[in-house]
């Protein structure tokens, strides 16, 4: 028996049917009678022969050659490089020190083997994975001399990655998560080989990212600023937490401070497409602010008023752009319902009215899909 079955068994293949049966890839008085024939199998090669038939067809027809990976008499185990390691505390690292340095591991080689040799220490223990795979021929740099010669066509991506997908699973822990960038030709074939592998229940986001914020002209039409990095947990059985923003960036982004909340604030009136007065003439009406007092009236609620009053009132109303008569983005219903998170300010002479923006209390800061070019540019990786 290869060692690509080595670590198979009646039961894997039983629990890989039934996640084909819950993701509705196959029916499910199929899933039975191929379970039923797995345990009656006389040996594991033909209950793996079996659920071959259970797997051949696949969810929206996605199909590619998988390639074993070549095997031989050796077993590879690490070695370490004296001449590369090195042992020392960093000052500056949290923890540190020189009873306690920090401790941490760069593997050089195939990560296939690597994974195998990581299994024996790791499995299970591993809450973030992430990887970068090659996206063409000739990517993978010197150390790589693949068993498909370095020539990565897209079955031979998916191959390799099949493989150590599996791998890596082991690997992670009932709680763990995994994240893979891939570029804009291959993200769909990944997605649906991450569905294969960890099923499509698990898929948590695909983030868009900058990652070229002038584009790269690697298409003969549009210069590509995007690329993606797919997400996904090993178990839909456990919630995964909202993924959150850290202190700093909470700090950062809700910049201001009013008893012991923070706030960012965030224009009411519309800009773009749909943003002008006639667009939504609901939507245009005068807000008026009592500065002296830093209080907000919306449109006719200045009738209660006295005529000295209303004088010395500044009144605000919408614009798309200079000259250009708006709408806002809030109804004089919403105002008055939220006056307590409207804010004005005076921007370049003239008053602008805003609402403040919250951070969440129960759930925090959630992350966002899109991520940003000063986190995301490639350059940054250099």
């Amino acid at each position: 028996m290869d060692t690509i079955h080595s670590k198979t068994t009646k039961e894997s293949l039983i629990a890989d049917i039934k996640r084909r049966l819950d993701d509705r890839i196959i029916e499910e008085s199929n899933a039975k009678l191929l379970i039923k024939l797995i345990k009656n199998a006389d040996d594991l090669n033909e209950a793996i022969n079996i659920a071959a038939i259970g797997t051949t067809c696949k969810k929206t027809g996605f199909h590619f050659d998988k390639r074993l990976e070549k095997l031989g008499n050796d077993i590879k185990y690490f070695k370490k490089n004296e001449k590369l390691s090195f042992v020392g505390a960093n000052e500056n690292t949290v923890g540190a020190s020189s009873a306690s340095p920090l401790t941490h591991k760069l593997i050089i080689g195939d990560n296939y083997d690597a994974l195998q040799n990581l299994l024996i220490e790791y499995k299970g223990k591993i809450d973030v994975i992430y990887i970068d795979p090659p996206y063409g021929k000739d990517s993978m740099g010197a150390f790589a001399e693949t068993n498909y010669d370095n020539a990565i066509t897209r079955d031979n991506l998916l191959s390799m990655l099949y493989n150590r997908l599996v791998l890596a699973r082991e690997l992670m822990s009932d709680e763990g998560v995994i994240f893979c960038s891939i570029d804009d030709r291959n993200q769909a074939y990944l997605k649906c080989l991450f569905d294969e592998v960890f099923g499509e229940k698990n898929f948590i986001c695909n983030f868009v990212v900058n990652s070229a914020p002038a584009g790269q002209q690697s298409s003969t039409y549009v210069a590509i600023q995007q690329s993606y990095c797919l997400m996904y947990k090993k178990h839909d059985i456990y919630e995964l937490k909202n993924l959150q923003l850290n202190d700093d960036e909470i700090e950062k982004k809700y910049d201001v401070i009013e008893n012991g909340k923070r706030y960012y604030t965030e224009r009411i009136w519309k800009r773009g497409v749909g943003g002008r007065k006639e667009d939504v003439p609901s939507l245009h009406f005068p807000v008026y602010y009592d500065s002296k007092n830093d209080i907000i009236y919306v449109d006719d609620e200045i009738e209660q008023l006295n005529e000295t009053d209303k004088k010395s009132l500044i009144k605000i109303i919408p614009y798309q752009t200079k000259g250009v008569l708006g709408r806002w983005t809030w109804s004089r219903e919403t105002m008055r319902k939220n006056k307590e998170s409207m804010i004005v300010k005076l921007t370049s002479g003239e008053y602008k009215l805003y609402k403040k923006v919250w951070e969440t209390e129960e759930k925090g800061v959630m992350m966002k899909s899109i991520i940003d070019s000063n986190i995301g540019r490639t350059e940054i990786g250099s």
